[in-house]
């Protein structure tokens, strides 16, 4: 079938978090696709009274979904729009500066890598994938800022 199973996976892993101001939780799934696609940034305490939630969709790989989910929130802060307060501008510049990073040589050889870091069973099947709870150019990209 391809990039599809014959059945999907709907096992869930799901992630509480809560700080003095919010509490929510994150669920993904990976349905009919042969592996998880997809990651997400639940970071509570993003900055001072500041949280960021994100959905990165995966489109036929993992890879860049894991390494913007690793990055690029430490991108944003970067943007001089995002230290000016300007958290619209900031989002804007982020995703296009980051867009372009993902198609630079060091971070091309880092997808590489992160590509092939799918663990496998005995059969050679894969199982599963480095995650990161802090959880470009391909990715579907949703995010929510929030200032409390």
């Amino acid at each position: 079938m391809g990039a599809y199973l014959d059945k999907p996976v709907k096992e869930k892993v799901s992630n509480n978090f809560e700080n003095k101001f919010l509490k929510c939780g994150a669920s993904s799934m990976q349905g009919w696709r042969v592996t998880q696609e997809d990651a997400h940034n639940c970071i509570l305490d993003f900055d001072n009274e500041c949280s960021l939630f994100a959905v990165y969709d995966g489109h036929g790989g993992h890879e860049v979904a894991e390494y913007t989910a690793e990055h690029l929130p430490d991108f944003i802060k970067q943007t001089d729009a995002y230290k000016k307060g300007a958290f619209e501008e900031a989002l804007k510049d982020a995703f296009l500066g980051f867009d372009a990073l993902l198609a630079t040589d060091p971070v091309i050889e880092k997808l590489k890598e992160i590509a092939f870091s799918k663990k496998k069973d005995d059969q050679g099947k894969i199982v599963g994938f480095k995650s990161n709870n802090r959880k470009g150019s391909s990715q579907n990209v949703k995010y929510s800022f929030c200032n409390l």
